[in-house]
């Protein structure tokens, strides 16, 4: 038998669990800084992971031999750690440009939902364009 084990390293931006698929059968949710094994036959095996439900990244195709160990590592996408800080720095600059004041007005409603569309379009870019990356990252006996 051979071992493959599913490395995920600790991500201030990702913290979400995200289900581990080897040959599209589910094998575990995978939390920031945790590691997962699986035994598995020798030969070509399909890794793929979701963050939440819906979203299927881009699967690997690990190559195993009998007794050979392969480690995969699940990445974040390069630009996921300031989508974020960018969301916040975009909202307090509608906030100052807008002038108002906490008042419960008309106009303070209108900010609030102008944020709430502003966060939705960053959380749904985010969810759709900085997925989580896999790369094979040693071989070992």
């Amino acid at each position: 038998m051979s071992k493959i084990t599913i490395e995920r390293p600790f991500d201030w931006c990702n913290q979400t669990f995200t289900n581990i698929y080897i040959d599209d059968e589910n094998i575990g949710k995978i939390d920031a800084g945790k590691n997962i094994d699986c035994e598995v036959l020798p030969g070509k095996h399909k890794v793929a992971v979701t963050r939440g439900k819906t979203l299927l990244n881009k699967p690997i195709m690990v190559n195993t031999s009998m007794g050979k160990n392969k480690t995969v590592r699940v990445v974040s996408h390069k630009y996921s750690k300031i989508t974020w800080p960018i969301l916040f720095v975009i909202l307090f600059a509608i906030y100052l440009l807008s002038g108002i004041s906490f008042e419960f007005s008309t106009s303070f409603i209108i900010l609030v939902l102008v944020y709430t569309v502003i966060i939705y379009i960053f959380k749904l870019l985010n969810s759709k364009l900085f997925y989580y990356k896999l790369e094979e990252v040693e071989s070992e006996g």
